[in-house]
């Protein structure tokens, strides 16, 4: 028995040292270094590849050590960089900072990818990589399969490396205190209806407190929201308005790069968009108008060449909004403050990417689009090697520049009529929540549909029960009445009389509620008053399929259904209160086309010198023309386009387009017969006769 025990079990005759166990643990109990991220990565990172061999080298890149360096200070709680392709931002950023939270500073991470084949090819071509080839990241990994997959690492830390990519289940419910995204710009907009990705990994790292970091990277490439936007002198390193990595840039503190001319030697700021910056020559080949590729200074004029690109690039380093330097390169200010560090690195300063490759692969997508139309090259060559948002060419001539405009405005004063006017129209429009108002616009109108844009005003307050409020006009249809004495406005003429308004049109859409007190208001008008009114509905777009024959007509007078009111008597199937239906959209393409003629003639539109900037953005920078029809430009008001479009509407109705002017109606002859021409006393016993409201509209 004895013997058959002695064969089971084997006497163990040696046992783990101390000194074994501590050679084995000592990495994860000694105090890891203080190290920036760049002197981590210099120090411990180390690459293999086609390109490079060695430990990361941040010579090469120089204008990433400050990106990278921002992850580690306690200041920020976020770093954002929009920089273009080979300028090694995911290197110096993502893996760099990857490895960093590691080696120097332990914490649970998880890296971003645009999408799931993304992330598992990243994990694998780039991190795995950077793992194995670097031997401080290497012991730190713990053996075995499930330590090491495609989406989580496991070291001796305790510490988890995650990879995965934008959805509701990848960023939900994980706290997280070191969050990297890459490829930004490429991701949804909106994830599983809760909000941006960029929100959403900052809620993973909350707990984190000071410690917390969200980080992310992309090139542009979202839509520009304004094509007429131009950047302010108040704040010269603000990005178009846009999503994505440059609309998270421009909350944050705005780092832009400035680099010394060899010219006038001074620093300036490069702009990222070509159109400023860049001069190609125009010769017959694309190599060769690349070779000429030159940069020009904004300070001086001068061209930076080809030969001076690597010196100048040296010279290169990032300042802060509201920061300035001098000709020695220091800097001067503190600059914008912000928690978020956020970086534009124009495609001038790529690290790997020469300024004859970006003039080359410019000079082939604009010939592409010479050739065929195409804009899908130039799109990538301004989003991937230039860092600036597209803004394709069919949007940017759609920009307008009211200052000839202005140039000729008429010097008349406010309420008078100016000489070549035959009718006033004013036009309503309905603005509903919480600025509720009404938009008033009065229009002059002439022979041959030539247009006076007169004033433009808002009310916004009524008296109620005593006390002072807000107009309400889809809550209160009190509110309406305060419409009734626009109706028969008037305006001075030059021999003491005065032109009274021909026509009210209303806008009756949006807001619940608009509708319905509109009717009523029209319904309670005594006849007089309803013969000089019209509502008015906008429809554009697809809507405009459904109601009005797009090619044919501009307006169409409806009678809503009104059978289901109560209370009301001898009331057709067709309806009491009539609604113009308008077909914005070509009343808006006429309105573009007039707006352009510069000298008097059919359609000529003119302003007197007291219109308002904003009232001139609202008319001609507030809304693009697309294949669909007219879009309003996100965060952009634009009632006083729609004031006129009302305007139009009325006098196309009227059939002020087809008046026959040898023989015009009286309320469109010169104002020696104009039957709206009155005396000031006839305009004051208008205005104090009492008007009888209809209160049971229909019986």
């Amino acid at each position: 028995m004895g013997r058959k025990c002695r064969r089971k079990f084997r006497v163990i005759n040696s046992f783990a040292t101390a000194r074994a166990t501590l050679a084995r643990t000592v990495d994860v109990i000694r105090p890891p270094k203080r190290l920036t991220v760049t002197e981590c990565a210099e120090e411990y990172v180390y690459l293999k590849d086609e390109a490079y061999t060695g430990y990361y080298n941040s010579r090469l890149a120089p204008l990433m050590r400050e990106p990278a360096d921002a992850l580690t200070s306690r200041f920020y709680d976020s770093v954002i960089l929009a920089a273009g392709v080979q300028n090694g931002k995911t290197q110096s950023v993502i893996l760099n900072g990857a490895a960093h939270k590691i080696i120097a500073d332990p914490m649970d991470a998880m890296i971003i990818e645009k999408d799931m084949a993304s992330a598992g090819d990243f994990s694998v071509r780039r991190l795995d990589r950077m793992i194995a080839n670097s031997d401080k990241l290497k012991s730190l990994l713990l053996a075995g399969r499930s330590a090491d997959t495609t989406w989580r690492k496991k070291f001796k830390t305790g510490q988890l490396l995650n990879v995965g990519w934008p959805s509701k289940n990848q960023l939900a419910g994980k706290p997280i205190g070191f969050m990297l995204g890459t490829d930004y710009d490429r991701w949804p907009d909106d994830i599983g209806g809760e909000g941006s990705g960029f929100d959403q990994m900052q809620k993973r790292t909350t707990t984190y407190m000071s410690k917390a970091m969200c980080a992310v990277e992309s090139t542009p490439s979202k839509e520009v929201d304004d094509p007429t936007w131009k950047p302010s002198e108040d704040r010269p390193h603000e990005a178009p308005p846009t999503k994505g990595i440059l609309g998270l840039y421009n909350t944050g503190d705005r780092r832009m790069v400035y680099a010394k001319c060899p010219h006038c030697e001074e620093y300036f700021r490069p702009s990222p968009d070509p159109d400023e910056s860049m001069y190609l020559p125009p010769h017959e080949s694309v190599e060769e108008r690349a070779a000429g590729i030159a940069l020009i200074c904004a300070l001086c004029g001068e061209h930076i060449t080809r030969d001076q690109e690597k010196a100048f690039r040296l010279t290169g380093t990032w300042l802060k909004e509201g920061q300035t330097i001098d000709s020695e390169g220091v800097k001067h200010g503190e600059g914008r403050v912000s928690k978020r560090a956020s970086f534009w690195c124009a495609g001038w300063f790529a690290s790997f990417n020469s300024w004859f490759d970006i003039g080359l692969t410019y000079a082939r997508a604009e010939d592409q689009y010479e050739r065929t139309g195409d804009e899908d090259s130039l799109k990538n060559v301004y989003n991937q090697e230039f860092v600036h948002p597209y803004v394709p060419k069919s949007r940017r001539s759609q920009s307008t520049d009211f200052a000839l405009l202005k140039e000729r405005a008429l010097d008349i004063e406010r309420f008078t009529v100016p000489d070549g006017v035959r009718t006033l129209i004013t036009a309503v429009d309905v603005q509903g929540g919480k600025g509720s108002r009404f938009e008033f616009g009065m229009f002059g109108m002439g022979t041959e549909n030539r247009a006076w844009y007169l004033d433009r005003y808002t009310l916004t307050e009524t008296d109620r029960e005593g006390k002072t409020d807000r107009i309400q006009p889809a809550v209160y249809e009190e509110d309406w009445s305060l419409l009734d004495a626009k109706i028969n406005a008037t305006y001075k003429l030059k021999d003491g009389k005065e032109l009274m308004n021909h026509f009210l049109v209303v806008d009756c859409g949006g807001e619940a509620g608009v509708y319905d007190n509109a009717l009523s208001w029209y319904r309670k008008l005594p006849m007089s008053l309803k013969r000089k009114c019209f509502l008015v509905r906008g429809m554009g777009g697809d809507s405009v399929k459904k109601n009005i024959k797009e090619n044919q007509d501009k307006v169409i007078l409806s009678w809503p259904d009104s059978r289901k009111q109560t209370g009301q008597r001898n009331v057709s199937s067709k309806g009491d209160v009539p609604v113009l239906m308008i077909n914005t959209d070509r009343f808006k393409d006429d309105i573009a086309g007039q707006l352009d003629r510069d000298f008097d003639g059919w359609g000529f539109v003119q302003f007197p010198k007291y219109f308002k900037d904003r009232h001139y953005e609202e008319l001609l920078n507030a809304e693009i023309r697309e294949a669909k029809g007219w879009v309003q430009i996100r965060g952009k008001a634009n009632e006083s386009l729609d004031l006129f479009v009302y305007a139009l509407a009325a006098w196309h109705q009227l059939g002020g387009h087809s008046i026959s002017w040898n023989r015009p109606p009286l309320w469109a002859a010169d104002m020696e017969k104009n039957s709206n021409v009155v005396s000031a006393g006839v305009r004051r016993s208008v205005k104090a006769r009492p008007y009888r409201r209809v209160h049971n509209a229909g019986r």
